[in-house]
C-alpha cells in the first residue's frame, strides 16, 4: 500500500474525536495531529485557538462556537445530493417512519437518474466519499452556504449549487477573475467572505494560489486553471452560470455514472498531489534543520509538530501510524527525498520496518546505521543483520504472569503470538460479529482465542468470506460444530468467560 492509497482509504470515527462525522485522522481533538494540521497548519492553528463552546453557545462539529468566519472541514463531493433516498437522523420523519426507511418523495424524484445504476456501485461511492482526498477546510458560514440553500450567518441564499463542488469552484474562479457572468448571490456571499479569499491574493494570481493551497490542481482544476466538471451538463466548452445552475443535478443515468467515475478520478489525482506535498514538506523540514531526534519526540521545535501531524495522517488500518522517530532517523541518514521514496514504496511495509527498528533501538539499545539505504529491502536487510547479531531474545514461560514472554522485550501473551514476535511472522484468524457496524474485522493470533470468541458470542460469531482462508478445513468444521453445540446447550452452560 503506497502513500497515495492512504489518502483514498475510508476513514472511520475514533476515540478523541469531537465530531462523529469528521473521521480521524482529519481532525483530532487531542494533541496536534491530523489531516488539517498537516496540510493547512496555519489555518488550522486558528481552529486550535478557538475557545470551547462551554458557555451555553451552540457548539458545532468541533465543539467550538460556530461563527461564520471560523474554519471547519467537510467533504467536497457529497453523497446525499444525488444518492440519498432514505430518511436519516435529523430529517423531518413522518409518523410511522424511521431512519433507514425509504423516503417516497426522494425515491420518486431521483429514480429518473438512478435507474440502471448498480446499487453496489453506489454503495462503493458511499464508502469512498469519506476518504481524506475528499476533505477540505472552509469558513463555517461559507461551507454551509455551499451545501445548503442559505447561509444562516449572512442570510444570503444559495443560487442553486446543490452542494456540487465543481459548481462552487466555478463561481469562485469567476469571482477571482472578475468575470461578469457571476451569479449575484454568489458575488454577495463571496464579498461577505472577502477576508477569507484575500488570504490567497487577488485576480488570476489569487485564483491560482487558492487552487494550489487547497490541492485542487490536476483534480478539480485543470492545468489551464479551468474547472473540471463532474459530469457534462452541456452548454459548450465554457457553459454559462445560468446554464450550469439549470442543469446542476444529473438528468439521466449516463450523467450519474459519469459523476461517479469522475469523482473517483478526482480523488485519485488529489491523493497524488497530497502525497507529493507530504514529501515536499519533509524536505522543507530537513532544509530547516528540524529533523533532529536527539531529544526524542517530547523535545522538538514547534514546527516539528507538522511532521507528527503527517504521521497521524498516514494511518494504516489495523496497524497504527507511521513512526516519526524512524522517519526522522532515516531522513537524517539518507536525505528527505530518499526517505520519502522509501515510505511511498509501501506505507504498511514501512510501518513494519519501524517496529523492528524500535525493537532494536529502544529495547535492545542497538545502534542502527541507516546510511546508504535507498529501498525498503535495503532497510530490511540492515535490520535483519543486526537482529541476527543481537538476538538475545528467547521464549520463556513467566510464572508470575502465567503466560509466555519474549525475553529481552516487553512482549507477552499466548505462545502463538510470542512465536510470531520472535520470527517476525504471525498467525491471524479473522472473525466478526453479526450486525457489527465497524469497518474492520476482529481477530486473534491463535486458535484458542477464536474459541474464546465463539464461547462468548455463540449467537453473533461468524467468519467473513474474506477471512475463510485464515482457517484450515478441519478448523472450520470444528468451529461450526462447536458453535452449534453451544447454541443447542442450556443457557446456564453458556456463561460468558
Amino acid at each position: 500500500m503506497d502513500v497515495r492509497e492512504l489518502f483514498l482509504q475510508e476513514v472511520m470515527p475514533g476515540e478523541g474525536v469531537l465530531d462523529p462525522d469528521m473521521s480521524p485522522p482529519a481532525f483530532l481533538s487531542v494533541g496536534r495531529g491530523g489531516f488539517y494540521d498537516a496540510f493547512w497548519p496555519d489555518e488550522w492553528a486558528e481552529v486550535r485557538a478557538y475557545p470551547p463552546a462551554d458557555d451555553g453557545c451552540a457548539a458545532g462539529k468541533y465543539g467550538f462556537r460556530m461563527l461564520p468566519d471560523r474554519w471547519r472541514g467537510d467533504t467536497l463531493i457529497s453523497f446525499n445530493t444525488v444518492f440519498k433516498t432514505r430518511y436519516s437522523e435529523g430529517d423531518d420523519i413522518p409518523n410511522g417512519a424511521r431512519p433507514g426507511d425509504e423516503n417516497p418523495y426522494l425515491a420518486a424524484r431521483k429514480k429518473v437518474w438512478l435507474t440502471g445504476v448498480s446499487p453496489q456501485l453506489i454503495a462503493c461511492f458511499r464508502r469512498q466519499y469519506h476518504c481524506l482526498a475528499n476533505f477540505m477546510p472552509l469558513p463555517w458560514g461559507l461551507n454551509q452556504w455551499r451545501g445548503f440553500t442559505c447561509d444562516a450567518a449572512t442570510g444570503i441564499a444559495n443560487p442553486g449549487l446543490c452542494d456540487f463542488p465543481d459548481l462552487f469552484f466555478d463561481q469562485v474562479r469567476r469571482w477571482y477573475l472578475g468575470a461578469p457572468d457571476l451569479n449575484p448571490l454568489a458575488r454577495e456571499e463571496f464579498d461577505a467572505y472577502r477576508t477569507y479569499f484575500a488570504r490567497f491574493g487577488e485576480g488570476e494570481a489569487g485564483w491560482w494560489a487558492y487552487v494550489r493551497r487547497n490541492y485542487l490542481e490536476g483534480s478539480f482544476v485543470d492545468a489551464e486553471g479551468r474547472i473540471v466538471y463532474l459530469f457534462d451538463r452541456g452548454g459548450g466548452a465554457e457553459p454559462s452560470t445560468e446554464h450550469l445552475l439549470e442543469h446542476a443535478r444529473p438528468q439521466h443515468p449516463a450523467q450519474t455514472l459519469q459523476l461517479i467515475n469522475n469523482a473517483f478520478v478526482c480523488w485519485e489525482r488529489r491523493a497524488e498531489a497530497l502525497a507529493r506535498t507530504a514529501g515536499t514538506v519533509l524536505e522543507e523540514l530537513e532544509g530547516a534543520g528540524l529533523l533532529r531526534t536527539e531529544g526524542g519526540q517530547d523535545d522538538v521545535d514547534e514546527e516539528f509538530n507538522r511532521l507528527d501531524s503527517f504521521c497521524e495522517v498516514l494511518t494504516i488500518n489495523d496497524y497504527g501510524s507511521v513512526n516519526p522517530r524512524f522517519l526522522c532517523e532515516l531522513a537524517t541518514a539518507v536525505g528527505a527525498r530518499v526517505a520519502w521514496s522509501i515510505v511511498a514504496e509501501d506505507a504498511r511495509g514501512f510501518h513494519d520496518l519501524a517496529e523492528r527498528f524500535d525493537r532494536l533501538v529502544c529495547v535492545r539499545e542497538v545502534a542502527v546505521p541507516l546510511e546508504g539505504v535507498c529501498t525498503q529491502a535495503h532497510v530490511a536487510e540492515r535490520l535483519a543483520t543486526l537482529e541476527r547479531q543481537n538476538n538475545v531474545c528467547s521464549i520463556v514461560y513467566d510464572r508470575s504472569l502465567k503466560t509466555f514472554r519474549l525475553k529481552g522485550t516487553d512482549e507477552f501473551g499466548p505462545l502463538g503470538y510470542i512465536a510470531g514476535e520472535l520470527c517476525h511472522d504471525g498467525l491471524f484468524y479473522g472473525w466478526d460479529l453479526k450486525d457489527h457496524a465497524a469497518g474492520y474485522h476482529f481477530h486473534d493470533h491463535d486458535f484458542e482465542g477464536v474459541l474464546h470468541a465463539v464461547l462468548q458470542y455463540p449467537e453473533q460469531f461468524s467468519i467473513p468470506d474474506d477471512c475463510i482462508s485464515h482457517y484450515s478445513p478441519q478448523e472450520l468444521r470444528f468451529l461450526k460444530n462447536f458453535q452449534a453445540a453451544l447454541l443447542s446447550a442450556p443457557l446456564r452452560h453458556r456463561e460468558k468467560v
